[in-house]
């Protein structure tokens, strides 16, 4: 599932990107820098918290069906408030790259970090 997630992003970033639409459309760079910061410090050290693993375990008690409710219904109040607020396409455009990007890497390192942890040191 992680490995499909990876790859979902890195298509949507390389056929779907701002980048390679409408030029006048652009991209607020510095929302994506920020959203793709945030999505690194919550997944990484932010989940190590107390607080985050408070929220895992909260998350493995309510069950795969209850995550399904909580991951669309999270989704439906962001598409309506996108759609009810006047946000830029520019901003709304970095908000996904950084999502879409932080995604790319947290999944790699996260990876990587669980096949060398507890692995003895051969040198």
């Amino acid at each position: 599932m992680d490995l499909f997630a990876v790859m979902l992003a890195l298509i949507i970033l390389v056929t779907d990107s701002p980048l390679s639409q409408n030029p006048d459309s652009g991209i607020a760079w510095p929302v994506a820098a920020v959203t793709f910061v945030l999505g690194v410090l919550i997944a990484g050290p932010g989940a190590r918290s107390p607080l985050g693993r408070s929220f895992a375990q909260w998350s493995n008690d309510i069950g795969y069906a209850g995550r399904l409710l909580v991951f669309g219904g999270g989704m439906v109040v962001i598409a309506i408030a996108f759609s009810m607020l006047p946000i830029p396409e520019q901003v709304l455009s970095g908000f996904f790259v950084g999502i879409l990007s932080s995604v790319v890497v947290i999944v790699p390192v996260n990876y990587l970090h669980a096949k060398t942890v507890g692995r003895p040191n051969t040198a």
